[in-house]
């Protein structure tokens, strides 16, 4: 099923992961990483998956790594722990 983003934002929680969709993924050592363009529910977690220098990421979104949402910015920001693989 697919609806407009005005559609979308309209039926889906303030709350719900997907509510995500579209916001750009902020890392306070790596900067911009790139806008959420699926949210993956996998059965331990949830996983965000962002384009960054024309490759897959796929993040995830949990309290560790989650540190603030601006809904207003549609800014996602978050922590690269440093176990954190984005440079592989």
């Amino acid at each position: 099923m697919y609806l407009q983003e005005e559609d979308f934002q309209a039926q889906a929680s303030g709350q719900a992961p997907l509510s995500l969709l579209g916001f750009m993924a902020h890392d306070q050592e790596h900067g911009e990483l790139g806008t959420v363009d699926e949210i993956i529910e996998m059965p331990h977690q949830l996983l965000a998956r962002v384009t960054y220098k024309e490759k897959e990421m796929l993040l995830p979104l949990n309290e560790q790594t989650m540190l603030k949402v601006d809904r207003k910015g549609k800014i996602l920001h978050r922590s690269c722990r440093p176990d954190c693989l984005i440079f592989i």
